[in-house]
């Protein structure tokens, strides 16, 4: 969102940088906190911090990792971002049900 890779920079440079946006668009910046989107890509980060799903074959493949299901939810294509890839997943017709068995699991 900023032009920069989050994982390169500090915690200090993060916030001054949410701050700064904040400050120089207020709108703008409630309406991304209140983007859906934003909400369903924390909530893959979530999965995977909690080890509900996790990769396997250098991150070339996405599992399941459910005391029920440790089954393959999807191999990743070449170039593609994993996280992007179990989003628009867990978004389709066919993913859905894995979506709300996720969300159950992590209560």
């Amino acid at each position: 969102m900023f032009g920069k890779d989050p994982s390169t920079v500090s915690t200090a440079e993060l916030k001054l940088d949410i701050l700064v946006f904040a400050k120089r668009d207020p709108r703008a910046f409630l309406n991304v906190l209140n983007d859906p989107m934003l909400r369903h890509n924390a909530n893959i980060h979530v999965f995977f911090n909690a080890k509900l799903l996790n990769f396997r074959n250098n991150n070339k493949e996405v599992w399941f990792n459910t005391a029920t299901n440790k089954k393959k939810m999807l191999s990743v294509p070449f170039g593609e971002d994993p996280y992007e890839m179990v989003a628009h997943y867990l978004q389709s017709d066919e993913g859905i049900d894995s979506l709300k068995m996720l969300e159950a699991v992590l209560g």
